[in-house]
């Protein structure tokens, strides 16, 4: 198996993604995983900042953490 070592960065309607991922890549890290808690984001505009964050910055988002409301 060869698993990359990343970090766990929260995400929400005013986080600076390129900042946080920045965060990552000072800890010469090649991915993350998304942790989001506010269904609010769940857009397709948010999932595009996700994206172009995530290229721009050369690091992989492997996994996403999400949460929601009810049983």
């Amino acid at each position: 198996m060869n698993n990359k070592i990343g970090v766990l960065i929260g995400y929400g309607p005013e986080t600076d993604l390129d900042k946080e991922l920045k965060k990552a890549i000072d800890m010469e890290l090649e991915s993350c995983q998304l942790c989001i808690w506010d269904s609010s984001v769940f857009t397709d505009e948010h999932a595009k900042r996700i994206n172009e964050a995530a290229a721009n910055n050369n690091l992989q988002i492997t996994c996403l953490w999400a949460g929601w409301s009810g049983p």
